[in-house]
């Protein structure tokens, strides 16, 4: 856990010092605005330097996101590419926050005092809410990318078997044959029957090809009815015939109704037959590795090299493959050698990966509290100002309230803005992703925040009076 602590550590670190260069600028831009022109001193040009530093990087960024998005293909270039894309959005909030808090409701006087507030102070709403938004969109982009990468993996996970197949094979793999002992064993003390013998187009010296693509072995069957079991598919009447009559299934993205079977030369690759062939949907166990399927009986006519395979017994229920293992394990085998259907459901995560997101989100409730009571002591004599003219302390307590559910409105949506897009963006031009967003968890997160910040609200101005209004 070192490794995630110690960045979460320099990105709070990062984040706390571009805070207070932040406000710093906030409060020298108030100081400035109240001089005469003609008195201005240097220092007093000071945030109209930043601003135009800012609006400078932003545009550098946009145009680093613009350049960079058509060459995106790796996790870590999509990672580094969400931070670029965070920075931009972000160095322009005062010119997001501001159009909005011009739009907020004025129906009650409260909500018409908090907006005006807000409004004067735009400098400081404006680095609260992309402080909050920077805080809360590191879970959410977390949660969403971790999740994306969960479903991903799980899309990648084939099993070496079909749904209630076991095959028995060596450590060598599925083309050579099991040894005697492992099926004597499991049919011998499980009863299982009838496996159906894998073959394939091969043998120690040459390989045979569909095509000259090289895009899998051709396996070769004794029966129509091996095929349709093993490959866990209902045959059609067509299908039977072609396979009867000489022809071949195949699962590739090739056009055409017919294919060529061919066999290494030197450099070269010589065509040795064309058979006819009709698209199938294999098993996807079965598709890894393999191109196409004809009988046994098809492959020695044409004089081409089979080898002999692994076994698969089909209509194998889940305690039966159990006990399958079990047996060949008490027998003194390797159980290995036995291969069952496992779910890719239970794909392996890291615990670090979960901390991780515990981490952020403690971040999160520390900060949003932080946050929260730094704007009710900023506002404290301004609020015991409005209770020394005689408002009721309940009525000006709504006021920091309402300001407060401003920003933190602001900053969730602000937040999602900086979460989403680069997921999506990063499902949509990587291969394989699979774009998956956790609203659940999501939405959690959203709730912890509100709640953390509206409740450490209402905690730091239960002690407002009016003689706070002398507070500097």
């Amino acid at each position: 856990l070192v490794d995630p602590v110690v960045r979460l550590a320099v990105a709070v670190v990062a984040a706390c010092l571009l805070g207070s260069l932040l406000l710093r600028a906030s409060s020298d831009k108030e100081g400035a605005e109240d001089e005469p022109a003609s008195e201005r001193s240097p220092q007093s040009r000071l945030p109209r330097t930043l601003t135009n530093l800012r609006h400078t990087l932003a545009v550098i960024a946009t145009g680093a996101l613009l350049w960079w998005l058509p060459r995106l293909d790796t996790t870590p270039e999509a990672m580094l590419l969400a931070a670029v894309y965070a920075l931009a959005v972000l160095l322009m909030t005062p010119e997001i926050v501001a159009p909005i808090l011009r739009r907020l409701p004025t129906g009650a006087a409260s909500m018409r005092l908090a907006r005006r507030q807000l409004l004067r102070d735009s400098g400081r709403s404006g680095i609260a809410v992309a402080t909050l938004a920077a805080v809360l969109g590191l879970p959410l982009g977390y949660l969403a990318l971790l999740d994306t990468m969960i479903r991903t993996a799980e899309a990648g996970v084939i099993s070496g078997v079909a749904p209630q197949q076991i095959s028995l094979e060596p450590r060598g793999g599925k083309f050579l044959p099991p040894p005697r002992a492992v099926v004597d064993t499991v049919e011998g003390r499980i009863g299982l029957t009838d496996p159906v013998r894998l073959r394939y187009l091969w043998s120690k010296n040459t390989f045979v090809l569909i095509g000259g693509t090289g895009n899998g072995a051709v396996l070769a069957l004794d029966s129509p009815e091996d095929v349709a079991r093993f490959g866990d598919l209902q045959l059609s009447t067509e299908q039977q015939t072609l396979l009867t009559e000489g022809g071949m299934l195949t699962w590739d993205d090739q056009e055409g109704d017919r294919r060529t079977l061919s066999l290494p030369d030197g450099a070269t690759q010589r065509s040795v037959a064309e058979l006819p062939v009709a698209a199938a949907e294999f098993a996807q166990a079965w598709q890894q590795g393999t191109s196409g399927v004809l009988l046994t009986s098809t492959a020695r006519r044409l004089d081409l090299p089979v080898s002999s395979g692994a076994f698969v017994y089909t209509g194998v229920s889940d305690d039966e493959a159990a006990a399958a293992r079990r047996a060949v394990l008490d027998a003194g085998l390797d159980p290995k050698q036995v291969v069952i259907y496992e779910s890719p459901d239970g794909i392996y995560v890291p615990e670090a990966l979960y901390a991780s997101a515990v981490g952020l989100m403690l971040i999160v409730l520390g900060t949003s509290v932080v946050v929260a009571r730094t704007q009710v002591a900023t506002l404290r004599s301004y609020l015991g100002g409005l209770i020394a003219i005689g408002l009721p302390v309940g009525w000006v307590r709504q006021v920091i309230v309402l300001q407060n559910t401003a920003i933190v409105a602001m900053s969730t949506v602000l937040a999602l803005v900086l979460a989403i897009p680069p997921v999506v963006i990063t499902a949509a031009l990587i291969p394989d992703f699979v774009l998956s967003l956790p609203w659940r968890w999501i939405g959690l997160v959203i709730v912890a925040f509100f709640v953390a910040v509206l409740g450490a609200t209402m905690i730091s101005s239960r002690r407002l009076r009016a003689a706070d209004r002398f507070a500097t």
